[in-house]
């Protein structure tokens, strides 16, 4: 005598009072078991019509069944047949993860007028993770749970349209059959690395039908910013173009073609292949061999798919200039040479420069910089008096009500030259000054 758990999938009444039950079992198996004589022998009548509710409950309800059965003349005959609940299921043991971009959803079904081996509604997914490497998956459509699977194939559906980073959890042992969806994101385990870009971007466009909901974007790599005010190290650098995939529909896809519309600056982080892990961390090599690219169905040379996305303003820098050169004068240079001497004067008060003596000389700021067109203020807190030129133009400076802050104003747009001249400086002031965009 065996005993089998399942779900039932159908009944069937024959002639003679022969019923035929169609389990579907919890190893992923289909047998059929039968109730032989269902209107003869009298006795046990009411056996086997109790055995018949309890199966014909359990598949209206899509409830597990317990069937203890025995080989019979015809098949296998049923000798007991019990409800149990879903906890009394095997669980899953062996089962894998996978998070990545939903790059194609496709919805099958086989109809066949038999009386048995109707195959169920499949819907078939294929993922790509953030090192490029793709997974297929199978969601039933008609397992007993069929609001669940329906909700599944939703949020599915959903991550494709709006480029969702999604983990989708699926059995082994039934070719990845799917148990669970979450869109929660997180970072696969397998990314094995990530880097950071500085770019333009080139060109935005779309892969063939295989991959519809990824596309591909061109760019052109720039020095990374240092320092405040977003700085250009003065070190060599070489421009690359990379390219780099993109879910459609994401927020992502969306700055990049609003970084091409603008012709911006844009910093990316993307997942690296698994062929490009070789290369060191934060590295400006960012290419990879072309015959690796040969996985993602594309003659172009792919580096990584894109993760964040961040899009910066024309100049880098909306409420402030970027510096292009900053130089400080002293004016009245002597044999010491143009610093400000540290230390403290000696104990036998002999200076060593006029510096020590902390006699006022003239001195001068200049920079020139990028602006965003706007209107600038200019903030200083020097005890200093002072004057400020732009191209060679003085600003007219207000008071603040504690007198300790002065403030010019500007309307300015691309590259201008500031100089802060001060008739008055000694060393041991302090120089404050602030440039910032207030409309």
């Amino acid at each position: 005598m065996a005993v089998n758990r399942g779900f039932v999938e159908q009944i069937e009444v024959g002639r003679a009072g022969r019923v035929r039950v169609r389990l579907f079992q919890e190893d992923g198996s289909h047998a059929d078991y039968f109730i032989r004589d269902i209107d003869g022998d009298p006795e046990r009548f009411n056996e086997r019509l109790s055995k018949l509710a309890i199966l014909r409950d359990a598949m209206d309800l899509a409830e597990p069944v317990e069937i203890e059965h025995t080989q019979g003349e015809g098949g296998d005959e049923i000798d007991r047949a019990v409800r149990i609940t879903r906890d009394a299921l095997a669980t899953p043991i062996d089962v894998e993860s996978f998070t990545g971009i939903v790059i194609s959803l496709s919805l099958t079904s086989t109809n066949r007028v038999v009386s048995s081996g109707e195959e169920e509604d499949v819907a078939i997914v294929q993922l790509i993770d953030f090192s490029l490497d793709g997974r297929q998956f199978k969601l039933g459509m008609q397992t007993p749970e069929r609001a669940v699977a329906t909700e599944q194939f939703e949020m599915l559906a959903d991550a494709q349209r709006n480029g969702t980073v999604v983990t989708v959890v699926g059995e082994r042992k039934f070719d990845g059959r799917i148990i669970g969806v979450s869109t929660s994101g997180g970072s696969n385990n397998d990314t094995g690395g990530r880097m950071t870009l500085d770019v333009f971007v080139e060109s935005l466009g779309i892969l063939d039908s295989q991959f519809s909901g990824l596309a591909i974007v061109t760019v052109t790599t720039a020095p990374a910013f240092t320092g405040a005010g977003n700085v250009i190290a003065n070190d060599a650098f070489q421009p690359q173009a990379v390219n780099l995939l993109v879910a459609r529909g994401s927020e992502q896809y969306e700055l990049c073609e609003a970084g091409l519309r603008d012709n911006v600056r844009m910093s990316l982080v993307a997942g690296r292949r698994r062929d490009k892990l070789e290369h060191t961390e934060g590295s400006s090599d960012v290419s990879i061999n072309s015959s690796a690219a040969a996985s993602t169905g594309n003659a172009l040379d792919i580096s990584g798919i894109i993760l964040d996305a961040k899009l910066l303003a024309p100049l880098a820098s909306a409420s402030r200039p970027v510096w292009v050169m900053v130089s400080r004068e002293t004016l009245d240079v002597g044999i010491e040479g143009p610093a400000c001497t540290e230390g403290v004067p000696s104990s036998d008060l002999a200076p060593r420069t006029l510096r020590d003596l902390h006699i006022p000389y003239p001195a001068k700021w200049c920079g020139a910089g990028c602006f965003n067109h706007g209107v600038y203020r200019f903030q200083f807190k020097i005890a200093s008096p002072i004057s400020v030129t732009v191209d060679c133009r003085e600003l007219c400076l207000y008071e603040s009500d504690d007198k300790q802050w002065r403030f010019g104003y500007a309307c300015l747009g691309g590259e201008h030259t500031v100089c802060v001249s001060l008739p008055k400086w000694t060393c041991e002031q302090d120089f404050n000054m602030d440039i910032y965009r207030i409309r």
